[in-house]
């Protein structure tokens, strides 16, 4: 009644269904285990990726707060050198204050010269020249503009050292 080929026929062809079946079960296994794997890596990327976006855009506002405080410095540093150099203006512009006396020989060792030219009641009185009181008034803006600049760049300087450390202790 069975044949010794129909049963190896029936075998080999139950083999073939159950390996084939059992691929089938192992390959769906195997993708559901990874797919899981990937959905966990992404969602712990994801959570990752919102806490370091939180912390940079923490820092953005670290930094343009750092931003707008060093700008109002600056201004203030500029107003300052703009009453500053006002002063020296009005200072240079009062020539009573930069009046020069010449001295005579009388007046540096008691004794008349042998010819005066003038006397001492007539000196003549000199002022700084207009070219010179107008380089001293650029050197003096010049280096309270120097100042200003150094002072911002310093206080830039240690607010950004400042951001390092707190990013720093952060890692």
């Amino acid at each position: 009644m069975f044949s010794l080929q129909g049963i190896a026929i029936a075998i080999v062809a139950a083999f073939v269904i159950g390996l084939s079946g059992g691929s089938y079960f192992g390959w769906t296994l195997t993708q559901d285990y990874y797919s899981a794997k990937i959905a966990n890596t992404e969602a712990k990327a994801k959570s990752a990726l919102l806490v370091e976006q939180a912390k940079l855009i923490t820092q953005e506002r670290k930094n343009s707060d750092t931003t707008k405080q060093l700008e109002a410095l600056s201004v203030e540093y500029s107003n300052k050198r703009i009453a500053d150099a006002a002063a020296i203006r009005g200072l240079l512009a009062d020539k009573s204050k930069w009046l020069r006396n010449p001295t005579t020989c009388k007046d540096a060792t008691g004794t008349p010269a042998a010819t005066p030219s003038t006397s001492v009641e007539q000196a003549p009185t000199s002022y700084f020249s207009e070219e010179f009181q107008g380089y001293l008034d650029a050197a003096i803006r010049e280096s309270i503009e120097a100042s200003d600049y150094a002072k911002v760049a310093h206080e830039y300087a240690k607010q950004i050292e400042a951001q390092r450390e707190r990013m720093l202790k952060d890692e």
